[in-house]
Order: C-alpha cells, then structure tokens, then sequence
C-alpha cells in the first residue's frame, strides 16, 4: 500500500499514475492525446543537428518538393513518379513503372492487387 502512496498523476490529463522519482517529464505530445515524453533517454529529446538535417532542401517535408495527392500525405518527388491515383478511393498515387494493377480486393477498402502478386484464380 505504501508504494501507491508514492504515485502521482500525469497532471496534463490526471489519470495515468507515475511512480515517484519514475520519470522527469520534459515536454508533452499532444497529437493523439496528452502523453508525457521523459525527459530521458536522449534520443527522444531533440539537438540542433537534427534539427538542421530536418530543414534540408532534400527533406521530403519541404514545401518545393511536394506532391500532395490526397491534401494529407507528402510524397518526395525525386523518389516518386505519381502518373495517377488509384480510384477506388482517389487518394493512394500510382507510381510510374512500379506498379500494374490487375484487380481490386473488396473486402478491405478496394486495395490494389498488382501484377506482381500471386492471383489464385
């Protein structure tokens, strides 16, 4: 009993208990919820070196080279021929001489089938 005295709350949500001395909290990620990021290991916390490789022109976040087929997903140009989109669902691109589509699978979503799979027909 003594030992759940010594736990505290995650004060950004209060429901998820920390052991005391547990964890240091350093910044928190809200993108699906309010989780805690502790302050260690060191690779969670974020360097200037990172930073720099992230602000590169050959990033494929960067705004010049972007193919943005559905408004939602970045595609690096310099990787990636989109010549069409698939239209089961008009969002997944089509690369150019990567992929033959032979056939839909209904049961999850009209997913492509490619010539390159096994059919058994």
């Amino acid at each position: 009993m003594s030992e759940q005295q010594d736990h505290q709350t995650f004060e950004e949500d209060g429901t998820r208990p920390i052991a005391s001395g547990e964890i240091e909290i350093a910044e928190t990620f809200e993108e699906d919820g309010v989780r805690p990021i502790a302050q260690s290991p060191d690779f969670l916390l974020t360097n200037s070196q990172n930073e720099e490789a992230l602000s590169t022109p050959n990033s494929s976040l960067d705004a010049d080279g972007v193919i943005e087929v559905d408004g939602k997903r970045p595609v690096d140009n310099s990787e990636v021929k989109v010549v069409d989109t698939f239209e089961a669902d008009g969002t997944r691109p089509i690369m150019a001489n990567k992929y033959q589509i032979v056939d839909t699978l209904d049961i999850d979503g009209n997913r492509p089938i490619t010539s390159e799979s096994n059919l058994n027909t």
